[in-house]
């Protein structure tokens, strides 16, 4: 008799079944890696909109406020009117917290900064701004938090579950 090429049966079910163990243990972790690379989005999303605001209230000569929204989830930028002006506009939307990455729910847990309403971020002409942080988390309970110092700089944190 010749040799026979191919897969048995056998051999075919045993693939299968070592597949089907390797999917099991990875799927979990992948879903883990994604809730965190959701939370870390939204985390560096805002950052970068502090970045971004700061840069404009220096380039404009304008004031910038970033209220944020714990029970809505969501954020606002305003930019004042004009230099004499105490009225301020919105600029756009307000950013929702939860669009950030492929969908997994992030909350806004809290958001404190110093000098006026402690919901408000509030960056100057000269680029300062009044200091303090954003907490953000998942469904894993892993977090984030953005601290925002005098400068206007900012500092992300995680803790991944």
């Amino acid at each position: 008799m010749g040799k026979r090429n191919g897969f048995t049966l056998v051999e075919m079910m045993i693939v299968i079944a070592i597949m089907g163990v390797l999917f099991a243990i990875a799927i979990p972790q992948w879903n883990r890696y994604e809730q965190n690379a959701d939370l870390k989005t939204a985390a560096r999303n805002i950052a970068a909109d502090i970045a971004d605001m700061r840069t404009r209230a220096i380039t404009e000569r304008l004031t910038y406020t970033m209220t944020f929204n714990t029970a809505g989830n969501n954020y606002q930028i305003a930019r004042l009117q004009n230099p004499g002006s105490s009225t301020f506009n919105n600029v756009g939307d307000a950013r929702n917290i939860s669009n950030s990455g492929r969908g997994h729910a992030i909350n806004m847990t809290g958001a404190s900064f110093s000098g006026g309403p402690a919901n408000r971020l509030r960056l100057d002409v000269r680029g300062t701004t009044n200091n303090g942080s954003i907490s953000l988390e998942n469904a894993r309970n892993s977090t984030a938090t953005i601290t925002v110092n005098i400068t206007g700089r900012t500092h992300v944190t995680f803790d991944l579950q």
